[in-house]
């Protein structure tokens, strides 16, 4: 079922290597891919995914475009998709597992797309195959939209929606130099995107996050976020947690607040071994509105969520140089791993009192009203 060409193979599974300038990273990282997949090669034999559409925004019967997406459950993604595609009716695709005879045939192009792909999640390779041995499901959709669109089982859903000659979205919300990618019929831009929107990108209505109808109150919270890694166990740069100790040791309250793709027992770690508390089962507004002030390693679409909640932002002085969107001048870039003293009083300076930024009236188009110019070219 991988009827690819070398070049959409290559595209697809772009993602699923391991690249890193350590061969010591890389041998871990890979062994414990292998383990993973020994893991789970019994539950792939007996075992192959269903698809269920659950719809998340329009209704049936008024005459709105079918768009499917695949969120996995994440929060985050479901809210890019519902505040950006208004005017379509968006079904999530939810994936589940049902017993089933084995099919040996299956099971062999799964492990071998899995070892040609840097030993990839044979889990994950699955789902791919799964859905493309149902490819006929996607005929009930017009469009197909993705959030950032670089998984294996994203693009692979890309490029069968291409084979039918239908309309794909890639939808991206982070700032640190998205790269066109010209598989997807469109390249769309969040509305918080604040760098240069070049040829081939459109910068959209829609913000990727929902706030809450909550008061926003004075806090003294100061939060903390970092880069993820391999070799990060507590799921942020060590010298941040060296930092976040400090001030929790000097009276600051402090709350360390996780990226998505760190290890689940992160959160764990810090809370048991460094005694500071995690940002955890709560969404990314109800974290920010309980900050005084934040703290990044790295550019984050967060911090333009905590900039439009009226919370001041420090962003490390090193990645403020670096990231290309040099339009972002909201925030104070300062040396995180510097001067401690000088941090300390530059929280200390910053006020309680929250001032949100109320939305601007803009001229940027929705998803649908770049759809149907190009439709009626």
């Amino acid at each position: 079922m991988f009827a690819y060409s070398k070049r959409e193979r290559d595209w697809i599974f772009e993602r699923a290597f391991i690249r890193s300038n350590s061969y010591f990273v890389d041998f871990v990282r890979k062994f414990l891919r292998v383990l993973h997949i020994l893991l789970c090669m019994p539950r792939v034999f007996l075992t192959q995914s269903t698809f269920d559409f659950i719809t998340i925004s329009g209704k049936p019967g008024m005459n709105m475009k079918k768009c499917l997406v695949c969120s996995k459950n994440s929060n985050r993604i479901l809210n890019i998709h519902k505040n950006t595609l208004i005017g379509f009716h968006v079904f999530d695709m939810h994936i589940g597992r049902a017993v089933h005879l084995p099919n040996f045939e299956r099971v062999f192009s799964i492990i071998r797309q899995s070892l040609a792909s840097g030993f990839y999640s044979i889990d994950k390779v699955a789902e791919i195959y799964d859905f493309n041995a149902c490819k006929h499901l996607a005929k009930e959709f017009d469009f197909f939209a993705a959030s950032d669109g670089a998984t294996p089982l994203s693009r692979s859903m890309c490029h069968i929606f291409n084979a039918l000659e239908k309309g794909t979205f890639r939808i991206v919300t982070h700032a640190d130099g998205p790269k066109l990618d010209k598989w997807f019929s469109y390249n769309f831009l969040t509305e918080n995107f604040n760098g240069e929107v070049v040829n081939g990108w459109t910068k959209i209505k829609g913000f990727p996050w929902t706030k809450s109808s909550a008061k926003t109150e004075s806090s003294v919270v100061v939060g903390v976020i970092g880069e993820p890694g391999s070799v990060r166990l507590f799921g942020i740069e060590y010298w941040m947690l060296v930092l976040a100790r400090r001030l929790k040791r000097d009276g600051f309250a402090v709350r360390v607040r996780l990226h998505p793709q760190s290890y689940r027992f992160s959160n764990y770690l810090i809370k048991m071994i460094l005694r500071i508390d995690t940002s955890e089962n709560e969404d990314e507004y109800s974290f920010i509105v309980s900050c005084k002030c934040l703290l990044s390693s790295y550019r984050s679409t967060i911090l333009d969520l905590a900039v439009a909640s009226g919370v001041s932002v420090v962003l490390d002085s090193r990645e403020s140089e670096k990231s290309p969107d040099r339009g972002y001048k909201k925030g104070v870039a300062v040396n995180l791993q510097g001067d401690y003293k000088q941090i300390k009083q530059l929280i200390n300076d910053m006020p309680d009192c929250k001032h949100p930024i109320q939305p601007s009236v803009n001229s940027n188009p929705s998803i649908k009203d770049v759809v149907l110019i190009h439709i009626n070219k």
